[in-house]
């Protein structure tokens, strides 16, 4: 067989194949096999990375609102240590890898804002024929919380009364108690001051008001002293006054406007001087300690 002879046989041969049909549909769906495996995989690892960045963002928020309430008492490092143990405690997913979580504290004029965020890879298994190697996974929650200036006046109980059934005892235990959490959250000075109004029929106002016009005198309401008069009352008065007549005793009327609002002086008997609005937590306690049930003037 002479060479031309060979090659007319091939081309011919090669004209035939080139028109023949038969088989195509097994090379077609051959060649579009890899990219419809990589599609239906790849909803398949974005429903997988779904699932884990929605457990990410759950435990994230459980970690700034936990971490919020020590935020504010917490050194950096330790704000860092404590979010990624409550982060670990509450997120349990292995196919999530290079997790790290960062916290953002800031306090200003008594607002505050913790800021936590979450970032994490979850590894592809059908997508990489894609060439998509891994799902970025980034999540953050943000609590902000406020406290504005307080000022607080307890009005406490230290009537006759008060003396049985260990009443001042556990009033003055709940009164420690609610001093100690208002000094916690006073984070600078003048946030939070709190006033402390020991009463029975009467308030001890302390005597240094005695100048005064805002008194109804009677000497009889101190007990009748020997020596008082309507002149020299200050020198017998210890500082009390007690309700208004009404209306005035539930009205802010000025006793300097009107007459019949002056504020009767009464007996102080034990009662323990008020202390107004004040930060000095150590002044306040020991008031509290001060206070005792009422008993009248040995005098009167």
């Amino acid at each position: 067989m002479t060479n031309k002879t060979l090659r007319e046989r091939v081309k011919r041969w090669l004209r035939k194949l080139r028109a023949d049909e038969a088989g195509n549909v097994l090379v077609v769906f051959a060649l579009a096999l890899v990219p419809i495996v990589g599609l239906v995989g790849a909803g398949v690892d974005y429903s997988r990375a779904s699932a884990a960045k929605t457990a990410m963002q759950a435990a994230v928020d459980a970690t700034a609102l936990m971490l919020s309430k020590d935020a504010q008492s917490l050194p950096p490092e330790q704000l860092g240590e404590r979010a990624t143990d409550y982060f670990n405690a509450t997120f349990n997913h292995p196919e999530v890898t290079n997790v790290s979580i960062t916290q953002n504290y800031t306090a200003s004029a008594g607002n505050f804002r913790l800021e936590v965020n979450g970032t994490g890879k979850v590894a592809t298994t059908f997508s990489r024929v894609l060439g998509q190697q891994n799902f970025d996974l980034a999540v953050s929650s943000e609590v902000v919380w406020g406290i504005k200036k307080l000022q607080l006046a307890l009005a406490l109980d230290n009537t006759g009364s008060m003396a049985s059934s260990s009443k001042m005892t556990e009033l003055k235990k709940a009164a420690h108690s609610l001093l100690d959490t208002m000094k916690k959250a006073a984070t600078s000075p003048g946030d939070v001051k709190v006033a402390i109004i020991p009463f029975d029929v009467s308030v001890n106002l302390g005597t240094s008001y005695k100048d005064q016009a805002w008194f109804d005198v009677s000497c009889s309401a101190l007990g009748s002293p020997p020596g008082c008069t309507n002149s020299n009352w200050g020198t017998y008065w210890e500082g009390c006054v007690r309700d208004r007549a009404q209306p005035y005793d539930t009205q802010d009327t000025s006793p300097t406007l009107n007459a019949q609002a002056l504020f009767p002086i009464h007996d102080c008997g034990s009662l323990t001087q008020m202390i107004p609005l004040s930060e000095d937590w150590t002044a306040l306690n020991a008031k509290i300690d001060a206070m005792a049930s009422w008993t009248r003037s040995s005098s009167c």
